[in-house]
């Protein structure tokens, strides 16, 4: 769950593109009334946005205590509403505000970047009066080439990194791309685990580059040895 940030969707569906404030208070209502409706056998919300009056909704979850919450964002705002709401936290770049991801705001996601976002995350857990430790980092790679040497890893992050406006150990580093040989996938995705907190990786293929031998490739040769 999120706010809703891609504006470009919200203004050919007609749909109303309130500001990211706005959006915020009412990703915050929802889940509160999401969580009463999973747990309670009638509900009462009465919300800026959202109204509820004896409500019921069956069959409930198996899963108990119910399912897990996974929200996605970056800016201050949604880490605060995640740290009250959330089982996980997909960390990705500010876009909220914006209505579209900028240079800008990836350029700020680096290594440091999202041990920041990791920090701010736990302090507003303890904050909310949650076991900072019991939410979970996801990181959410955009970008994944699986390569067959150093030399070729290094290669393509030289190539991308006039892109992102970044070095290419930067490059190498960041939250959004992962590249490297198995062994160097590997090291990099269990210093993430070490060093940032991240318990889960969700792999995009918005480029339409991960075919079946790669997605074998990466289940056997990397996440099997994870």
């Amino acid at each position: 769950l999120g706010t809703g940030w891609t504006e470009t969707e919200f203004r050919m569906s007609g749909i109303p593109f309130p500001p990211i404030s706005e959006r915020l208070r009412m990703l915050d209502e929802a889940l509160t009334c999401i969580k009463s409706l999973w747990a309670n056998e009638q509900s009462n919300f009465a919300g800026e946005f959202y109204h509820l009056k004896n409500a019921t909704l069956w069959p409930k979850p198996i899963q108990k205590p119910r399912p897990p919450i996974i929200v996605g964002g970056g800016g201050k705002g949604l880490l605060r509403i995640a740290a009250k709401h959330a089982d996980f936290i997909n960390i990705v770049p500010d876009s909220g505000k914006r209505g579209h991801i900028s240079i800008v705001e990836v350029k700020k996601l680096t290594d440091a970047g999202y041990q920041e976002k990791v920090r701010f995350l736990r302090e507003e857990a303890k904050r909310a009066g949650r076991d900072p430790n019991a939410l979970r980092v996801s990181n959410f790679i955009f970008a994944l080439a699986l390569t067959e040497s150093p030399a070729m890893s290094r290669q393509i992050a030289e190539g991308m990194a006039p892109m992102f406006q970044i070095s290419a150990d930067e490059v190498l580093a960041s939250p959004m791309v992962l590249i490297g040989t198995p062994d160097e996938c590997i090291k990099e995705l269990t210093r993430r685990e070490q060093k940032w907190g991240v318990a889960q990786f969700l792999i995009s293929d918005g480029a339409g580059a991960i075919d079946e031998k790669i997605m074998r490739r990466l289940r056997e040769e990397v996440i099997a040895h994870l």
